[in-house]
């Protein structure tokens, strides 16, 4: 099961604006891998506490025992950015597909940017 939604933010009185568009992927069959929650015991509980960039709570890095590899296998629930546009001051960005990079940096399927020429009447 699939879902898109458009998030849109419009700001009254002038053409500012913002849209982002997500994409939600439910799956439930016999290749979607579900990973039991993991058992918290004393021992396990961190001396310090880290946060993603969300501000969720998560186990902090630890140099001699990193993390596992993210899984290949197909994960019950994805959440995807497919695009966003943001029209300021006349000028318009838009965004489509972008995907993260391994070496941390992103790439898009397609970019656009927008200079809007104001008409004047006389």
């Amino acid at each position: 099961m699939t879902g898109t939604g458009t998030f849109a933010i419009k700001l009254p009185g002038n053409q500012n604006s913002a849209g982002v568009v997500g994409q939600a992927i439910l799956r439930y069959n016999r290749n979607v891998t579900i990973d039991p929650p993991p058992a918290v015991t004393a021992a396990s509980v961190p001396t310090r506490i880290c946060l993603d960039p969300l501000g969720r709570r998560i186990s902090c890095p630890d140099p001699q025992n990193p993390p596992p590899a993210p899984s290949t296998d197909l994960q019950p629930l994805e959440l995807k950015l497919a695009g966003f546009e943001l029209k300021v001051a006349g000028f318009k960005f838009n965004v489509v597909n972008p995907k993260g990079l391994a070496d941390g940096g992103f790439a898009v399927d397609s970019a656009a940017f927008f200079a809007h020429r104001a008409e004047h009447s006389k």
